[in-house]
């Protein structure tokens, strides 16, 4: 069930905020700043300022102290810098679990559990710790209408120097690409939270471009967080991709605008996201722009420069590059490659250990044929008997036979290592399966 959507105001708000709030040291410094972007993103979007807040338990590390004073210094932050009142804590957990509630609970019944408690907000998040570093993600909601309003980030427990850099990290320039695409998105006609996006694979400029297949990427990385983020209804890759092959269209054919828009409208999609990766030195100019499928009008563009170095080093792992056919080439080549090509490490040792043990037994047997033929030829009567002659013949037949078992087990070991590479392959909406990537991204 689908629920919330994301609203204009919150680009403006990250813009600013996320350099001087992210990268705090510690969660006193980080808590307060990431309690004012919320409630000025909650501000802008309802006619009045919301009194009372509910906050969801946040899904933490397991017996963290440190993540849980994050939790406690964001509200106190709330209660007493933003001047709200905030649900107790304690009341929340009881209504939550007398639903049966857990950290799955979709937006639509956290916003009725906030309803109840009077609260006109609703703030929910989680915290992932990494050697020593805390990521925080955090999303306010407007209980009334359900819409997600802020969907911001912070970072907690590293140093000034080295939260200066991960703020320009690709995932942080990505992550804000798709912020601005989603305010572009609300401001076409229409409610947002009822109309299907459809994110068409960039147009790739320049020969490493294509050669690195960067636009399917940033298309892909921008599919994930405007999905996953902004909670938007996304078109499949998959669905997208049968369009695609059944209207005939390559990347040059996406570029005709009466061509998108027929592809938006047999996707079901009523707005369209669409632009182009091109290089531009050492980095790469990623342009993007929101399309009506209705009247082919440009809504919105956003343009943003990323490292060439960091994007190129994420289409190497990105298995939304990955395809069928490729483990299956791969599988051809040699047993074992496609499985790890598959990210199925286990089963691709498993092959390559069956192959080489395989082959190694094979040749075993053949230069064991081959001593015992030697022998053979060597043996003459009446120095050696007709007995050991007869029997120095059935070991190296024996072998022999071994041998060619061995072969065809070894070719049926090559055909069911392509057969399971072939069944395992799959198309990825994101940079890695499941869009847990820490960069957050089928076609």
């Amino acid at each position: 069930m689908r629920q919330s959507r994301h609203i204009a105001g919150l680009v403006s708000v990250l813009a600013l905020a996320v350099p001087m709030t992210a990268w705090a040291q510690s969660p006193a410094q980080t808590a307060p700043p990431l309690a004012k972007e919320l409630m000025q993103a909650l501000k802008k979007s309802m006619k009045a300022p919301p009194s009372t807040v509910m906050v969801t338990p946040f899904r933490l590390p397991a017996g963290d102290a440190l993540a849980a004073q994050f939790v406690s210094e964001l509200l106190r932050a709330l209660k007493v810098s933003e001047g709200v009142n905030v649900v107790d804590e304690v009341s929340v957990k009881a209504a939550l679990n007398e639903a049966a509630l857990g950290e799955g609970a979709v937006d639509g019944v956290l916003t009725d559990v906030a309803g109840a408690f009077g609260a006109q907000a609703l703030v929910s998040g989680s915290i992932d710790k990494q050697e020593g570093s805390y990521f925080v993600n955090v999303r306010a909601i407007v209980v009334a209408t359900g819409v997600v309003v802020a969907s911001a980030k912070a970072t907690f427990g590293v140093t000034s120097e080295r939260a200066g850099i991960e703020a320009n990290t690709l995932a942080a320039q990505l992550r804000r690409l798709a912020d601005r695409v989603a305010h572009g998105l609300d401001q076409a006609d229409g409610d947002l939270r009822y109309q299907q996006v459809a994110v068409l694979p960039f147009e790739e400029m320049g020969t490493q471009t294509q050669e690195k297949q960067l636009g399917l990427l940033v298309a892909a990385e921008l599919t994930t967080s405007l999905r996953r983020d902004h909670n938007l209804l996304v078109v499949e890759r998959s669905q997208l991709n049968k369009v695609i092959e059944e209207l005939s269209l390559g990347q040059t054919g996406l570029t005709d605008p009466n061509k998108t828009a027929e592809v938006g409208k047999l996707a079901g999609a009523q707005l369209l996201v669409m632009g182009t990766v091109a290089e531009a030195g050492d980095r790469y100019s990623v342009n993007a722009r929101v399309i009506s499928v209705t009247d082919g009008q440009v809504k919105a563009a956003e343009q943003v420069d990323l490292p060439a170095a960091d994007l190129v080093s994420l289409s190497s792992e990105a298995v939304v590059l990955r395809t069928k056919s490729g483990a299956i080439y791969r599988s051809l080549l040699m047993p074992g490659w496609g499985q790890f090509y598959n990210r199925e490490p286990i089963k691709g040792a498993a092959f390559v250990g069956a192959e080489v043990l395989t082959a190694g037994l094979a040749l075993t047997f053949h230069l064991l044929g081959q001593g015992y033929a030697s022998k053979y030829d060597k043996m003459t009567p009446p120095s050696d008997t007709q007995v050991d002659i007869d029997n120095m013949w059935d070991k190296q037949t024996t072998a022999y036979s071994r041998r060619n078992l061995l072969l065809i087990g070894l070719l049926v070991v090559h055909a069911v290592n392509i057969l399971d590479a072939t069944i395992s392959g799959k198309s990825y909406d994101s940079a890695a399966p499941g869009g847990s990537s820490s960069f957050g991204l089928s076609f």
